[in-house]
């Protein structure tokens, strides 16, 4: 009876153990995961080109604070609305060759902002995999308005 009494309170310790152990591991990954979303978010809102991030099914799902500044509107207006919402494929790269959907696009648009005005943008469109499927997009966009007026002026 006594060894029977020492077996179980060697398991309960065990199971005790473990399910410290357990505890901490995954304390130490949420705040390592708080620790990576809060150093991405930085890298994002200190680029100075606008990015988005779409999810499988084309919503936006993020934006930084470059593309909120452009377009006028907030982060909470902007999620879960279709890129092509704000932006307009110019003449030209409504021409050019269709690419498949694991490929990077670059192309060039028309962006709409809030207030009506129109930005010449250059976006720059990157699927993101998860092996081998398009899980979503990260696209970074920039201003190119003087650089089309300029190029236009030359002609």
């Amino acid at each position: 009876m006594h060894q029977v009494a020492i077996s179980q309170l060697i398991v309960g310790s065990l199971l005790l153990i473990g399910f410290f152990w357990a505890a901490m591991m995954f304390q130490a990954s949420w705040f390592s995961l708080r620790r990576n979303k809060c150093q991405l978010e930085t890298i994002m809102d200190t680029i100075g080109d606008g990015v988005y991030v779409t999810d499988q099914s084309g919503r936006i799902t993020h934006v930084n604070r470059t593309f909120c500044e452009l377009l006028g509107y907030s982060a909470d207006q902007v999620l879960n609305q279709l890129p092509d919402t704000f932006f307009q494929p110019t003449a030209e790269a409504t021409q050019g060759s269709a690419q498949a959907a694991t490929d990077t696009q670059v192309q060039d648009a028309i962006l709409v902002c809030q207030d009506g005005r129109e930005l010449h943008v250059e976006i720059d469109r990157r699927p993101m995999l998860d092996q081998g499927s398009v899980v979503g997009v990260v696209a970074a966009f920039r201003d190119v308005t003087q650089k089309r007026q300029i190029e236009q002026s030359n002609l």
